[in-house]
């Protein structure tokens, strides 16, 4: 078997390769401000706010009616027969008051997750007629360079520096600007 020199590779890989076309157009944006300047972003934040507040204000009455619950049942003596079915009423009443926030809680949550998604895909969707309109080949996504990478371990520093794709763009490929002109409706 004969081995190639590296000069003769280099010549057999450049007659194979392709042209070049054209230079490809890249642009960055800031998804997150993006998202922010939408106009649906304020009603489902206050939706989500408004949620929490109502789970957590039916807490606290249940949380009022066990209260009493364990008035009752202090008053009580142990040989009571009604004892039994009032400290049975108490922890179902407990159990159910716990489930019911739960379950409140993870409706919100979900709740303002199809809200963000939806802002999400607008979003995108805004993003991508701008850049065919402005003949942009690739968007890529920008965190903002001054914000702090605040990890608590170091697979959550991993995450986010993972997330942070771009390093560096100058500023006159980042397109968040028109791109919040055109969600604010300016």
């Amino acid at each position: 078997m004969r081995f190639l020199s590296v000069p003769a590779i280099l010549l057999v890989c450049l007659a194979s390769a392709t042209p070049v076309e054209a230079a490809t157009n890249v642009a960055v944006v800031d998804i997150v401000r993006c998202m922010e300047a939408h106009k649906e972003t304020k009603n489902v934040e206050d939706a989500f706010r408004k949620a929490q507040q109502q789970a957590n204000e039916n807490a606290q009455l249940n949380k009022k009616r066990l209260q009493d619950l364990e008035r009752q049942l202090k008053t009580m003596n142990a040989e009571d027969p009604n004892r039994v079915m009032k400290q049975r009423q108490y922890e179902l009443q407990a159990a159910t008051a716990e489930f019911n926030l739960k379950w409140d809680m993870q409706q919100a949550i979900a709740a303002y997750t199809r809200g963000l998604e939806s802002i999400y895909r607008a979003v995108c969707g805004q993003i991508q007629a701008h850049a065919r309109q402005n003949n942009i080949d690739v968007v890529l996504v920008r965190s903002d360079p001054k914000q702090r990478i605040s990890s608590v371990d170091p697979k959550d520093f991993a995450l986010k520096t993972r997330l942070r794709v771009v390093i560096h763009a100058e500023s006159r490929v980042d397109i968040t600007d028109a791109i919040v002109k055109i969600l604010e409706g300016k």
